[in-house]
């Protein structure tokens, strides 16, 4: 009787110490999985993107030096690339993004005043175009007027620019009206101190190129011209008008002519 239970004793600690073990070597067996897949983790200050370039590092690692030295790599890693991200100017994002407005105005205000340009170039001048509309009136009794006085919408033209050639160093002024489909050049050239001048106004179609009707037009005197102001006005068809006043004008409103205004006291659009 006495080694029944003696035998029943060693067989439940032999299955004890045999769960034990079971339980030693499964817990083993998930430490290794645990390690084996550990990657770095998101800390305080870090980016998802450093942290995943610490993880390609990582699993990119041969194993030869081990955990330790695949969790130092890749701490490296990030002590690497961490500084890049905290620099003035990855803060600074907004000001580079406006900085080629910036250097584009400040271009087209050294191009306006012709640094660098001979001395007989015609002064600066701006050009503007005016579109012209009229208002219909509703309920009006006969012998009222009908429509209303005229009014406009102004669109200026980009600051002007220069160049010199063989002919002489000229001023010109470039711009599109996109509603109209057209595209305006106005040049003032000089080939020496005592010429005074010649300015040209062309108006093309952008669609093809050619000019319209009317242009181009050549001005003797350039420079007193500039000084006095040109107003010439830019033949439209109905189909022209009619587009341009849907488009911009509002109901009951009609574009009735399309002005361009030359002249040095008209300040032009540097930042187109």
């Amino acid at each position: 009787m006495s080694g029944t239970p003696r035998r029943f004793a060693d067989q439940l600690e032999h299955h004890r110490r045999g769960n034990n073990l079971h339980t030693q070597s499964f817990e083993s067996a998930a430490a290794q999985r645990d390690r084996a897949h550990r990657l770095p983790r998101l800390g305080r200050g870090e980016d998802a993107s450093e942290v995943e370039r610490s993880r390609r590092l990582y699993r990119a690692y041969s194993g030869n030096g081990g955990l330790g030295g695949a969790l130092v790599a890749g701490k490296a890693c990030r002590i690497v690339v961490s500084p890049l991200t905290r620099l003035p100017f990855m803060r600074l994002s907004r000001v580079i993004r406006i900085l080629p407005l910036l250097l584009a105005i400040a271009a087209s205000y050294r191009a306006a005043l012709g640094e660098g340009a001979p001395d007989y170039l015609p002064p600066p001048f701006g050009c503007e175009v005016r579109y012209v509309f009229r208002e219909t009136i509703p309920g009006t009794s006969f012998g009222e007027k009908t429509r209303s006085a005229p009014d406009h919408l102004t669109q200026p033209l980009p600051g002007p620019r220069w160049q010199t050639g063989p002919k002489g160093a000229t001023r010109y002024v470039m711009g599109k009206l996109p509603t109209l489909g057209f595209a305006v050049r106005v040049a003032a050239t000089r080939i020496d101190g005592n010429d005074p001048g010649e300015l040209t106004v062309g108006v093309t179609r952008t669609s093809d190129g050619r000019p319209i009707a009317g242009f181009p037009r050549r001005f003797s005197n350039a420079l007193a011209q500039l000084r006095e102001s040109l107003v010439m006005e830019i033949p439209v068809t109905k189909e022209q008008r009619a587009a341009f006043s849907k488009k911009k004008l509002k109901t009951g409103q009609q574009l009735t002519a399309v002005l361009l205004l030359i002249g040095a006291e008209i300040e032009p659009d540097y930042g187109q």
